[in-house]
């Protein structure tokens, strides 16, 4: 059959400047949307589906204080992300 051109990449920075550049559209996190951004939004009424993210850190460092706060703050900042 006719071939279809794809474009894969797995950088959301790189997505977006794609994006930017004119190579179609893309679902893209409101944090990577800034104000400065000349994106406009496409089916705002779109669902987005859940998925499940891991924090994975060596088994060494689960007690430390750090790896705690550090882990609160990226849960705490991912939860108030919409896509």
């Amino acid at each position: 059959g006719q071939r279809v051109p794809t474009l894969q990449i797995n950088d959301i920075l790189s997505i977006k400047r794609a994006v930017q550049g004119g190579a179609g559209i893309a679902m893209l996190p409101d944090y990577v949307i800034n104000k400065d951004s000349n994106l406009v939004q496409l089916l705002p009424e779109t669902e987005v589906p859940s998925f499940d993210t891991y924090f994975a850190y060596p088994d060494a460092m689960k007690n430390q204080a750090k790896l705690h706060v550090f882990r609160d703050f990226i849960i705490a900042k991912a939860r108030s992300w919409s896509y």
